[in-house]
């Protein structure tokens, strides 16, 4: 039902020649600077096979164009997958049984507008959703272009990555799990994409290790697969919000002990509420003197 975003090498074959992390999920430091992100950016070496430049439907849904991902760069397109019913439901059940929050959307960012124009066509072409009054390649593709849903299969290669994110042999993709509904019709050339994320690692640890109700592995490439999740950076992480699943407020401070060494973070606004934590198998949270505990088993996450 669910497939990797990104095409994974045979077992025999080095995922670090191919894949490179840029920077992972959540707080990373750049030239000095500490910065945090919403999404992981993958990034694939130019010299590898062709189809390792591919990026591919999770799961059916409903794929949407947001629009380019700057004034700069106009055949680099954002794109959103919003899955079908089904399928959530099937991530409703995977993800409330792990703990996690549930994803609403997948958001690929870098995505070549040539390719996915090509490689969509049959489906463009087909989609009712456009009506038969936009019969036309033009009009339909138009239609797409600017933010009508289309609908698409598991799994299928949907574009390449875009050439305009190039950068010193490697082209880079960026990977996003939302966990809240969104208009989508609000996008404009460089909008960031807002709201709450998810760790896209610890997404597809808890889906790699997951079954459906059938009993089929929840990941249809089975739980051996040789994939980016070996070049990516394994930490471990807290995602905060506030009572109504809110940003944080700015100046939060936040105590965190592992393992009995306490570390303080002071949350901002123009973060997104996560901190990468010391190693450690033991954790305890206080956010401005209110301890944090875990929630019973029996309920669901929050």
């Amino acid at each position: 039902m669910f497939h990797m975003f990104i095409h994974s090498p045979p077992a025999r074959r080095s995922v670090s020649r191919i894949y490179r992390e840029k920077h992972p999920f959540g707080p990373f430091l750049f030239e000095g600077a500490e910065h945090e992100s919403n999404s992981i950016s993958i990034q694939v070496n130019e010299s590898a096979p062709e189809n390792f430049r591919q990026i591919r439907s999770i799961c059916r849904g409903s794929l949407r164009v947001l629009g380019p991902t700057s004034d700069t760069t106009p055949s680099s397109l954002m794109v959103a997958l919003i899955p079908f019913v089904d399928e959530t439901q099937a991530l409703r059940r995977i993800c409330q049984t792990a703990q996690l929050e549930i994803p609403t959307v997948f958001y690929y960012i870098g995505v070549d507008k040539r390719t996915l124009l090509s490689q969509l066509r049959s489906l463009i072409l087909d989609a009712e959703a456009f009506g038969e009054e936009s019969g036309t390649w033009e009009n339909r593709s138009g239609y797409f272009l600017n933010g009508r849903r289309l609908f698409v299969p598991a799994g299928i290669d949907l574009a390449e990555i875009s050439s305009e994110t190039s950068e010193e042999g490697y082209r880079t993709l960026g990977f996003g799990i939302g966990t809240e509904i969104v208009n989508l019709y609000n996008f404009g050339t460089g909008n960031a994409i807002i709201g709450n994320f998810l760790d896209p690692l610890s997404f597809f640890h808890v889906l790699n290790n997951s079954v459906l109700h059938d009993g089929r592995p929840a990941l249809a490439e089975g739980p051996e697969i040789n994939s980016w999740m070996k070049i990516a950076t394994n930490r471990i992480l807290f995602t905060f919000r506030d009572e109504w699943n809110d940003d944080i407020h700015d100046g939060t401070l936040v105590n965190l002990t592992a393992d009995g060494t306490t570390s303080t973070y002071t949350l901002s606004i123009n973060m997104l509420g996560t901190i990468a934590a010391l190693e450690g198998t033991t954790f305890e949270m206080v956010i401005q003197d209110k301890k944090i505990s875990r929630i019973s088993d029996r309920e669901s996450p929050v």
